[in-house]
């Protein structure tokens, strides 16, 4: 009996810990970035930042991990999908789930984005999760995301998001709160740099920076760097207008080894 408890706890605590990480929960593109996209613009980022879905085209994204951490069963993914309403207004949800022996976790969400003005879009997000443990029981909880993007500049843009902002509870305790600040930069029409801050509630505050490389004209490049549980990642990306396919892979101080892969749609 003490030893399951013992696992149990250790599912409970390290399980968590694999799939709150911005760069993992919002897909293939942000892991490669080692989670620096908060001010980030497209859809494959609006998971963390609900003001970065796209209001253009209708777009759909399937990301799933190939490993997770070093466990071995795992099952872990998501699929997000936008419907522009207009050229200022889009609405996104997805489905995403993970599963790991008797520990699972499925997310469903919705949310919307608009153009404030020319140069600022805000968005909102409500997410819903039930998390089970066989023969322990299942809960749900209710949670509310913020965000905003802003172009500074030509060239210089600026992501704030918060999220959990009610405070939900799962049986009594409370949810981590987080609230994230970015900074992009336009090197040039083929690079990109980004710069995120992130504080969860109870915890220090955690860096990472990106670069993002067009090194042909289908073809994208992207690394990453955090400091907070040191993450070193790299990943590809190929679009043609219509299709797409991302690959990425980290390394993580506290988790281990990460691979990701994601396609993506666009009509």
């Amino acid at each position: 009996m003490c030893t399951a408890l013992f696992v149990m706890a250790g599912i409970v605590a390290f399980v968590p810990m694999v799939i709150s990480q911005p760069s993992t929960e919002s897909g293939t593109a942000a892991l490669a970035l080692a989670g620096s996209i908060t001010a980030r613009d497209g859809l494959h980022y609006s998971r963390w930042n609900p003001a970065s879905a796209e209001r253009v085209d209708r777009i759909l994204v399937a990301n799933c991990r190939a490993s997770t951490g070093g466990l071995v069963g795992v099952i872990d993914g998501f699929i997000i999908a936008v419907e522009p309403i207009d050229s200022t207004l889009s609405i996104a949800c997805s489905i995403g789930g993970f599963g790991y022996g008797p520990y699972s976790l499925v997310e469903v969400s919705a949310g919307a984005s608009m153009v404030a003005t020319g140069d600022l879009a805000i968005g909102g997000a409500m997410r819903i999760d039930v998390q089970s443990i066989s023969k322990y029981g299942t809960s749900a909880a209710l949670m509310f995301d913020v965000g905003m993007l802003a172009q500074l500049s030509l060239v210089t843009r600026l992501g704030v998001v918060a999220r959990n902002i009610a405070r939900a509870r799962r049986r009594g305790i409370a949810l981590p709160q987080q609230l994230a600040m970015g900074f992009g930069l336009e090197l040039s029409d083929s690079v990109s740099v980004s710069l995120d801050a992130i504080h969860e509630a109870g915890r220090g505050i955690g860096v990472s920076t990106g670069v993002e490389a067009h090194i042909a004209q289908r073809l994208r490049a992207r690394f990453g760097l955090s400091l907070d549980a040191p993450m070193l990642a790299f990943g590809i990306g190929y679009h043609d207008g219509t299709l797409g396919v991302n690959l990425a892979s980290s390394w993580n101080a506290a988790t281990g080894t990460m691979h990701s892969a994601g396609v993506e749609m666009r009509w």
